[in-house]
């Protein structure tokens, strides 16, 4: 099995890295994992309502990485002065991750239209093969009843 490794630029540091697909580079992602736990050792320990620059001021760790954690969902912080986070599809200010919960629910609610049942999906395949057939129309078929 051969594996695609590329070159490309980190979306933290900016340096080149060998990537199988990742956006981050490994030595970014270790400082993520500790930078992680930093912050969640600060806002368990503070439950006051808290903003980026609060939390990038009292541990240490960049508002890039604070962001970056903020749309991955991994921390949520209520940042009063808003509009630091916004939901992807309406723009309405959002406290972690990239959408607010109506738009996830909208979505959600598209996908699931767009899936078959699970019914539908239990099926065995002869059994959709079967239905397959008996809803198509058979042009040799409908040829013959056209020459009667």
């Amino acid at each position: 099995m051969s594996e695609n490794i590329i070159v490309t630029q980190c979306r933290i540091c900016r340096k080149p890295f060998q990537s199988l697909g990742g956006k981050i580079c490994n030595v970014c992602l270790d400082r993520i994992e500790k930078d992680l736990t930093l912050i969640r050792d600060y806002l368990d320990s503070d439950q006051k309502s808290r903003t980026i620059e609060d939390v990038e001021r009292r541990t240490g760790v960049s508002k890039e990485i604070i962001i970056h954690l903020l749309k991955e969902g991994r921390i949520s912080i209520d940042d009063p002065s808003g509009g630091t986070l916004c939901c992807g599809l309406c723009g309405k200010a959002i406290s972690t991750g990239r959408f607010c919960e109506a738009c996830k629910n909208k979505f959600v609610e598209k996908i699931d239209n767009l899936t078959p049942p699970l019914a539908e999906v239990k099926k065995k395949p002869e059994v959709r093969r079967q239905e397959a057939r008996r809803s198509k129309m058979h042009i040799a078929a409908k040829m013959r009843d056209d020459g009667k």
